[in-house]
């Protein structure tokens, strides 16, 4: 396909020094959940789940999300 969403939430949680079981506290997210996310472990993005995760960082689903375009995808 040549692009993906990658999920870099563990840099996120890493610039604000959270940890994912803090974050699991604060969003009300499991921590298998949570850890999906971090590890970049999903394929279907849950909207109510980057809610909580966005309520819970204060930010927005940019900043824990990023669109990932492969060079010479055609080649």
């Amino acid at each position: 396909m040549g692009a993906e969403i990658k999920v870099i939430l563990a840099e996120r949680l890493a610039q604000m020094n959270i940890t994912r079981y803090r974050l699991a506290q604060l969003s009300g997210v499991s921590y298998p959940n949570i850890d999906a996310y971090y590890k970049d472990r999903i394929s279907r993005f849950n909207k109510e789940t980057l809610l909580r995760i966005c309520l819970a960082l204060d930010c927005q689903p940019g900043d824990i999300l990023e669109y990932v375009k492969e060079e010479n995808a055609d080649a």
